[in-house]
């Protein structure tokens, strides 16, 4: 019987790939920043304090949302405090927001991301989502896969990547403010990375990849992108065929979330209040059905695709349905090697037709479907020279001393 061995061992031979020869790194509170939540919302991570610390490839962003001295009382919102940030945006040196989301829809791509073994923000040791002193972490991932595919390129400290952090209302986050103090709220900016590894290993000499792939193989920057877009659903409901806006790239997940007119807007239950009965939500691509799907039916595959411990509740699954097509994470560690978790997921141009159709009940009519588009852009650079400094500048001729293709 033959045996697996580790791909960098003594003697070995052949090239050792960027997973084996780069190291994990975690730099937890490279900046922090307070308010309390008041009448307005309150930008977070002014100046300096936007960029974000360089280290070779950047797998996650990390932000860690904690409350402090909040007096008890106090009732939330339906999607509080998951939504105590009103902006997350995460932007390359030339100011194109890669993520572009709002703090709940950061939180639900945590949820329903399906990128980690545990995927529950609400059920991690440090976190409190029912008292007044609220407490979760929330990661922007970047890396969708075991081989570090995703990871941004991160070495350039003089044009770092930034982010535009906003904290929420406290109407939004509160629908009974705290009986006297509101909590203040400190965020901690962090990042988890790898090293960038060097030519040869220290262990054995064999040559090393030195980025993840598909970048030294290929030639093909990956940057896995995530952002929301919102529709407005007809007075009085009825049928509507909603178009996806964000195409030309290729889709890893779909999640959607149905909302009614209230002021502030809540979450609806797509089964019991969201379709009419006995319809079905539809998705077509370029007019060919990819469902035709019962919303029970919907929620029924979201919780199969993932561990026994996962809940549908009024916190992250009320009025959320996912169209999926990233492989788990648990399922996908064991075939990343032959696709990377790509095979599942879609590829879109520009001019395709996508659309989202649905026959509205009418008390969602006026409402809002919001989109959150979680896809991936493929950029080629094989056969020319580029840095490792950042996406944008993979283009461009690379300074001395650094990497070529």
């Amino acid at each position: 019987m033959s045996s697996l061995a580790s791909p960098q061992v003594v003697g070995g031979a052949g090239v050792v790939p960027f997973w084996a020869a780069a190291h994990q790194v975690i730099f937890d509170g490279y900046a922090q920043d307070s308010a309390t939540p008041g009448s307005s919302v309150t930008n977070l991570f002014q100046g300096a304090k936007s960029d974000v610390k360089t280290y070779p490839f950047l797998q996650r962003h990390v932000l860690k949302i904690s409350g402090a001295s909040g007096s008890t009382g106090g009732t939330y919102a339906a999607d509080g405090p998951m939504n105590a940030l009103s902006i997350y945006r995460f932007k390359d040196p030339n100011g194109h927001a890669i993520i572009d989301t709002d703090g709940y829809g950061l939180w639900l791509r945590n949820k329903w991301g399906a990128r980690h073994f545990f995927n529950q923000p609400e059920k991690m040791p440090n976190a409190s989502i029912t008292s007044v002193n609220f407490q979760y972490t929330l990661y922007a991932d970047f890396e969708f896969n075991s081989l570090g595919s995703g990871s941004l390129p991160n070495m350039d400290a003089s044009g770092p990547y930034q982010t535009d952090v906003q904290l929420n209302t406290s109407a939004a986050v509160w629908t009974t403010a705290p009986t006297t103090t509101t909590p203040a709220v400190t965020a901690y900016a962090g990042i988890e990375a790898w090293t960038l590894p060097g030519n040869q290993s220290q262990v054995t000499g064999q040559q090393q990849v030195p980025a993840p792939p598909p970048i030294a193989e290929r030639g093909i920057v990956l940057i896995n992108e995530y952002h929301k877009e919102s529709h407005s659903i007809n007075s009085g409901g009825g049928q509507q065929d909603i178009p996806v806006n964000r195409k030309g790239n290729i889709w890893r997940q779909l999640i959607l979330v149905l909302r009614n007119s209230a002021s502030p807007a809540a979450r609806t239950d797509w089964v019991a209040s969201g379709l009419s009965t006995g319809t079905t939500l539809g998705f077509s691509f370029d007019t060919n059905p990819l469902l035709q799907v019962d919303a029970q039916h919907l929620i029924n595959k979201m919780m199969r695709q993932r561990d026994s411990g996962y809940t549908y509740s009024a916190t992250d699954g009320t009025g959320v349905l996912l169209f999926d097509y990233a492989t788990p994470h648990r399922m996908a560690v064991y075939t990343d090697a032959f696709s990377g978790g790509m095979d599942e997921m879609i590829q879109t141009a520009q001019p395709s037709s996508l659309q989202v159709s649905a026959n509205y009940q009418s008390g969602v009519g006026s409402g809002t479907l919001e989109i959150y588009v979680d896809d991936i852009t493929a950029t080629s650079v094989a056969g020319q020279p580029y840095s490792f400094a950042t996406p944008a500048g993979l283009l461009m001729p690379s300074p001395p001393g650094q990497i070529r293709s």
